[in-house]
């Protein structure tokens, strides 16, 4: 293509000027707030451009001024009905005349039309004017200092050579306006591949990956692209390698060069983990339980089968089947191992006793009475936690109702709206509907035995246990406060999913699925399979 230079543009837009009576003599370069910056379009053949029917440009032979500022442009005389403009080149010196009719032009779209030579004297060769070479077919040639842009057609058979020869490319920061922007900025390749034992999706912004099916793209030079990893619901995505290394799901590439990334996903060994007193069970994503830590009871010998929940409790443990039935095994001296018919939602096992959410939403508890924490209040429920001697249910309009023994305070929950509550030993806390959490109990004639007062900041789940208790926070870290005799209060680092407090060890389910345990370990309770 013939590329347009930002002087040819001025002289242009001046003729567009003057033909609506609005560019009269005078620097029209000069006036521009920002001449550089005009663009321009093509100069095609008369009838076919956007700037009206039967407009031509031409040159004129008038007189040219002498020396002048490059870049500047001037009025010149033109035949009547036409108006014209002279642009000064690089050589400090004016080219011809160029004349527009009326029509030639016409404002927001390119200007087209013929190109006539200068009419010569009667037996005279026409003579080249400063600057400006004539062209074949009677066109003419622009100096090699003003490219152009556009497309030069021969009498509007096509584009071609015809019209004059190609000038160098635009000045930088030139709009030339005839090719659209970045049509011909290179393209790079984007590879994404997969690997480990777990699955998921990788999708780009700018769209052009979903690997899944497409995991090679082009994207054009300099673009920011954005790759998501995706893990499906039994895997866990660790992180990036390759040309983009990073543990978050996020990974930004600029496009330089063709490159090549590797998602790394893992098959999430557990779902959920519950300690107990001196045990500890896992839910693993294939829906089966293991268990590990003091056996005495055979707490830690899970049934076969598929389980959506598993409960850790003192001396034994209940999980509720996919079916929604519950079963118990261990100790079982109050019949706390001793699990009703029916279908559930949820099952707590706690100290001497156990409780399940029905379907329905009441809540039905078995095992120890003597202090009435097997005996539930009626009403319907969207949760319920079985403590030490003592129970709390989240009721279905937000509040916490908590029965059994209150010695400590633990079973006497402040106001307020909740989604979850946990009771452990002498403890109970509640994470409320704003995401923060409160705590309560612990106390010996309302004097606090340990400071059970939860940290500042949102939380997505909490879990009391013994004398302290632990919450997950909203960007995975563990955070816990209280009684920190063992270590149990004191979380690694890392991001996990949940977590669970038991009499004196808590465990976590890390986000790759894995299990980390801190605490007392005097069973093996703290070793995860």
């Amino acid at each position: 293509m013939v590329r347009m230079s930002a002087k040819l543009c001025v002289v242009l837009e001046c003729l567009l000027l003057a033909s609506l009576g609005g560019c009269g003599g005078g620097n029209q370069a000069a006036s521009h707030p920002d001449a550089s910056a005009v663009t321009g379009g093509s100069v095609g053949s008369a009838g076919t451009g956007g700037g009206g029917t039967g407009g031509q440009l031409s040159t004129s032979t008038s007189a040219t001024p002498a020396a002048c500022i490059p870049g500047a442009s001037v009025a010149c005389t033109c035949v009547t009905g036409q108006t014209g403009a002279q642009v000064c080149t690089s050589a400090g010196t004016f080219a011809a005349c160029v004349c527009a009719s009326p029509g030639a032009a016409d404002a927001g779209s390119d200007v087209r039309g013929d190109t006539a030579e200068p009419s010569p004297e009667p037996g005279a060769e026409p003579a080249a004017e400063p600057g400006i070479e004539p062209g074949r077919d009677g066109g003419v040639e622009l100096p090699l200092d003003s490219p152009t842009t556009g497309t030069a057609t021969d009498a509007g058979t096509g584009t071609g050579p015809e019209q004059g020869t190609e000038a160098p490319d635009a000045e930088a920061g030139v709009d030339t306006g005839s090719q659209d922007a970045g049509s011909d900025a290179p393209q790079y390749s984007l590879a994404v591949s997969k690997v480990g034992t777990g699955g998921g999706t990788v999708t780009s912004s700018p769209a052009g990956i979903n690997c899944g099916g497409t995991c090679v793209a082009g994207f054009p030079a300099g673009a920011v692209v954005t790759l998501t990893a995706t893990p499906d619901v039994t895997s866990a995505f660790t992180g990036w390698a390759g040309d983009c290394i990073s543990p978050q799901a996020t990974c930004y590439v600029v496009a330089t060069d063709a490159k090549s990334i590797t998602a790394m996903f893992v098959r999430r060994l557990y779902a959920s983990v519950s300690a107990g007193d001196s045990h500890t069970c896992g839910l693993k994503m294939d829906g089966t339980i293991v268990c590990w830590g003091d056996n005495t009871y055979s707490q830690a010998t899970a049934p076969t089968g598929t389980f959506t929940q598993v409960s850790a409790g003192y001396r034994h443990t209940c999980g509720l089947r996919t079916d929604g039935t519950i079963v118990c095994w261990g100790d079982n001296t109050y019949s706390q191992a001793t699990a009703p018919t029916g279908t559930f939602t949820q099952v707590s096992a706690g100290f001497y006793h156990s409780c399940g959410l029905k379907t329905d939403d009441t809540i039905v508890c078995w095992g120890n009475n003597q202090y009435g924490d097997a005996t539930p209040p009626a009403g319907t429920f969207s949760s319920v936690s079985a403590g030490s001697i003592f129970t709390c249910g989240v009721t279905t309009d937000g509040s916490i109702v908590c029965w059994g023994l209150n010695n400590f305070g633990q079973g006497s929950p402040p106001p307020g709206t909740f989604v979850s509550v946990s009771a452990g030993g002498l403890v109970a806390c509640g994470l409320k509907t704003d995401a923060t959490i409160s705590c309560w109990g612990d106390e010996a004639n309302g004097i606090p035995i340990y400071n059970i007062t939860p940290p500042a900041g949102t939380f997505v789940s909490v879990d009391a246990g013994g004398d302290y208790a632990c919450g997950v926070e909203t960007g995975g870290t563990i955070a816990c406060w209280g009684d920190d005799s063992y270590g149990d209060a004191i979380p690694p680092a890392g991001t996990f999913s949940s977590v669970s407090a038991g009499s004196d060890n808590t465990c976590g389910v890390k986000m790759d699925g894995t299990i980390a345990c801190w605490g007392s370990n005097s069973s093996g309770q703290g070793l995860p399979p």
